[in-house]
């Protein structure tokens, strides 16, 4: 044929440098083959793309348009085999075997070799249940996603990675349970509001939507839950609390000794740029540092996770509250098998406090941090923290 393409490196995709070894690996669509036929849409012939030609939606496609259209069809389908070639190790049988057995069809030869045991390796089950068992248990804590102003961003983005790498990818609702049930405790209440009362904002609509290619067409998953609408919701709220100042964010480049922390909704009263009965126990001193009314270190121990460094919930100096970020209730029965070398067991501290409670004299005036919420049977309970002022006006979530 004259109009056959060379193959030869003239053929490889400028912005497409990777070479198959002609081994199949796992992942395969995803790792290599996606990224090629996107790499195909920027080589145009005739006024079309390659990759029209190889979605099959150029004039010429199917035997449809003039003889002259479906002639360029095959050309570009033609050209299409020998990029691929090119991008095919010269040592790989897959190779030779296109060469010898397609005649030149690109569009074929791709869907060969997408097939398992071709070009991709298909999960093992043991793999399949392991992924499964990672999904189930995935959290932004062991996800590597540290509290910070884009954290809810980049869970967002990490759910919908994690889930599309499934061999059957999982389903939009899938996405959003495990993108609400992930995420920080400061937002629960909204996702609460939200599992009750679906916003129906979120739904995707009945056609695609500029500026997709097929908008106006419609949509295969209508009805469902738009991950990118649900995400950019909770990341305004997200933004908001931050810019209000009641979410604690770890100190850059910095040790914190506070890091452990995560502002709840107390009843503390703000300071500075407070508005009175802070949702959030106000402000504080401009926003900055909060400071325990006792100091903390390492033989300190929380009784709602059992970290070390931090207590469930304590008052600061400037009147604001401060609580553990532990999202879930920590069993009583993991809690007490706890053992650190340097401080006694659970048990064994909640025996001291006791003895300390009934040592003290009836009369005696009570101190100051029996009030505190620091409270040892509070924190191992884990008592749910009271509302406080309701107010519209104070409340973070209001613009939203």
């Amino acid at each position: 044929m004259s109009d056959r393409p060379r193959i030869d490196d003239g053929n490889k995709l400028k912005d497409f440098e990777k070479v198959w070894n002609g081994i199949p690996i796992s992942f395969f669509m995803r790792l290599w083959l996606l990224p090629f036929i996107v790499a195909l849409g920027n080589v145009v012939m005739d006024g079309h793309s390659l990759r029209d030609t190889y979605n099959q939606v150029d004039p010429g496609a199917n035997g449809a348009g003039t003889a002259a259209q479906q002639q360029h069809t095959q050309t570009r389908n033609r050209r299409i085999f020998s990029i691929l070639i090119a991008h095919i190790s010269p040592n790989a049988a897959v190779r030779n075997y296109l060469i010898q057995e397609y005649n030149d069809d690109g569009i074929a030869a791709i869907a060969y070799i997408e097939q398992d045991d071709v070009g991709n390796i298909p999960l093992q089950p043991s793999v399949i249940e392991e992924m499964e068992e990672e999904w189930i248990a995935m959290n932004m804590e062991n996800s590597n996603i540290i509290i910070s102003a884009t954290c809810v961003l980049e869970w967002g983005n990490f759910v919908r990675l994690k889930g599309n790498m499934f061999q059957t990818a999982k389903t939009n609702l899938q996405l959003y349970q495990k993108f609400l049930n992930g995420l920080p405790s400061q937002l629960q209440n909204k996702v609460m509001d939200e599992r009750e009362t679906p916003n129906a904002a979120f739904a995707i609509g009945a056609n695609y939507a500029v500026p997709h290619p097929l908008a106006g067409n419609a949509h295969p998953n209508a009805g469902e839950k738009n991950m990118v609408q649900v995400i950019a919701y909770f990341n305004r709220l997200w933004t908001n609390l931050v810019n209000k100042k009641l979410v604690r964010l770890p100190a850059a480049n910095a040790a914190d000794e506070n890091a452990n922390y995560a502002y709840g909704r107390g009843k503390g009263k703000g300071k500075g740029k407070g508005k009175g009965k802070g949702k959030g126990g106000g402000d504080g001193k401009g926003g900055g540092m909060k400071t325990p009314v006792r100091s903390m270190n390492e033989k300190v121990c929380c009784y709602k996770c059992g970290g070390l460094g931090h207590v469930a919930r304590i008052k600061c100096t400037d009147g604001s509250w401060i609580y553990c970020a532990t999202q879930i209730q920590i069993s009583a029965d993991i809690l007490n098998g706890i053992q650190y070398p340097h401080i006694p067991s659970a048990q064994e501290r909640r025996a001291t406090q006791q003895r300390a409670n009934e040592a003290q004299p009836e009369e005696q005036e009570a101190p100051e941090e029996e009030e505190d919420p620091e409270d040892v049977s509070a924190q191992f309970a884990a008592a749910e923290l009271e509302d406080g002022d309701t107010n519209a006006e104070d409340d973070p979530y209001s613009e939203y």
